[in-house]
C-alpha cells in the first residue's frame, strides 16, 4: 500500500534494496545453517546427540529462525548450561 501511494516510479528504488537485503540475509542464514548441521554431525561422530531433533532439523530451523536459533543451539550444545549427555567434550 505504501509503495502504491508514492508512485510506480519509486517502486523499483524502494524494492531493490529490500530485495538485496532479503537475499543477503537468506544467504547468511544458509551459511549458518550449514555450519550448525556440520557441528551437529561432529557431535554425533564424537558419540553425543543433538537436543530434540537431528542436525538437519537444527539447520532448517536456523534458516528460518536466524540468530535466535543459533543462540539457542549454542546454549543447548556448547555452553556450560548444557546437559553432559547431550554433547561430549572435544
Amino acid at each position: 500500500m505504501f509503495i502504491a501511494s508514492i508512485g510506480p516510479e519509486f517502486a523499483l528504488f524502494t524494492l531493490g534494496p529490500l530485495a538485496l537485503l532479503a537475499a543477503a540475509l537468506l544467504v547468511i542464514n544458509a551459511i549458518f545453517a550449514v555450519g550448525v548441521m556440520r557441528d551437529g554431525d561432529r557431535i554425533r561422530e564424537r558419540g553425543g546427540e543433538t537436543f530434540l531433533v537431528g542436525p538437519t532439523w537444527w539447520g532448517v530451523a536456523t534458516v528460518f529462525g536466524s540468530i535466535v536459533v543459533i543462540a539457542l543451539y549454542w546454549l543447548v550444545h556448547h555452553s556450560s548450561f548444557r546437559a553432559p549427555s547431550i554433547a561430549r567434550e572435544h
